[in-house]
């Protein structure tokens, strides 16, 4: 285990804004996320790798206004994620 924090996870006030507002990107695609990667002093770069739970996802057209994920349709709670596709 390189990086394990059950008790925080990933830290939002780290998280810059994206396609879909603030907050923490994930992709399928290593070669997508190297785009995005904290760039070291040496040029090097790091990401993590994680395997994610994403529980019950929404898909979106990008929204860089988006603060929270949308209520589900009856209204009294929130999607866990939202999905949509970049370019």
């Amino acid at each position: 285990t390189l990086c394990k924090d059950a008790q925080d996870g990933f830290m939002m006030q780290y998280s810059r804004q994206g396609m879909w507002g603030r907050g923490i990107y994930f992709a399928e695609c290593a070669e997508y996320s190297n785009r995005y990667a904290y760039i070291n002093n040496d040029g090097s770069r790091t990401m993590i790798l994680a395997e994610l739970l994403s529980g019950e996802e929404i898909e979106l057209d990008p929204d860089k206004n988006l603060i929270h994920c949308p209520p589900k349709p009856a209204g009294n709670m929130r999607y866990d994620t939202v999905t949509g596709k970049s370019n």
